[in-house]
C-alpha cells in the first residue's frame, strides 16, 4: 500500500505538479462567523466531491520540528466513530529535505467511519484559534482512486491526483457545484 505513498508531500506536490488542483478556501483572516460558515460549506462540498461514506482513506498526519521540539498532533480520537480505529494509529519519523525530523502518524479506515464534518470544521477554525490547538498537515488519501486531498487550515485544499483526466474529472464536479 505504501508503495505509491510519499508521506512527505511536498516532494510529490512538486514532481506532480501538472496533477495538483489548489482550491482557496477564503480570505487570508476570518473576521467573523459567517466567513468561517462560508469557508466550512466550501470545504465540506469539495471533501463530498470527493469522498463518498464506503470510500478507504487512511488519514495521515504530519507534525514537523519547532524549535527543536516534534509537537504530537492534536488527539484523533474525537474524530472516530469507533474506538478501536484509534488502536490501528501508526507512527513512524522520517528525515525531511532539510534534514529535519518529520513525525508521520496514519491509520486507514472507511471515510464514513471519520467524523470527517468535525475534523473539517476544526481544521478551518485552525487560525481562529477557538479552542483549537495547532495542526499540522493533514492528508485524506482515497486509496482506490489514488486521489489525495491536503489541508493544513482555512486558507487552501491541495487535491493532487495520478493523472490528467481524473484531474479533469474533479474539476467538472466542483464546478457543477459552484465550488470552483
Amino acid at each position: 500500500m505504501r508503495q505509491w505513498i510519499n508521506f512527505y508531500y511536498y516532494l510529490p506536490l512538486e514532481r506532480y505538479e501538472a496533477h495538483v488542483l489548489t482550491v482557496e478556501l477564503g480570505k487570508e483572516a476570518m473576521t467573523d462567523a459567517q466567513e468561517l460558515f462560508d469557508v466550512y460549506k466550501r470545504a465540506l462540498g469539495i471533501f463530498e466531491c470527493v469522498f463518498s461514506m464506503d470510500d478507504e482513506v487512511m488519514l495521515v498526519i504530519n507534525t514537523y520540528p519547532c524549535d527543536g521540539i516534534n509537537p504530537r498532533p492534536r488527539s484523533i480520537k474525537p474524530y472516530l466513530k469507533n474506538e478501536r480505529l484509534h488502536r490501528t494509529l501508526n507512527a513512524f519519523m522520517e528525515k525531511g529535505p532539510h534534514e529535519e525530523d518529520i513525525m508521520h502518524y496514519y491509520l486507514t479506515c472507511r471515510w464514513g467511519e471519520l467524523k470527517n464534518k468535525k475534523l473539517i470544521l476544526h481544521l478551518c477554525q485552525h487560525d481562529l484559534v477557538k479552542g483549537v490547538k495547532p495542526m499540522n498537515d493533514y492528508y485524506f488519501i482515497q486509496l482506490e482512486k489514488k486521489r489525495c486531498v491536503r489541508m493544513q487550515d482555512d486558507r487552501f485544499i491541495d487535491l493532487i491526483f495520478k493523472d490528467e483526466s481524473d484531474k479533469t474529472r474533479m474539476i467538472e464536479c466542483l464546478l457543477a457545484t459552484n465550488l470552483l
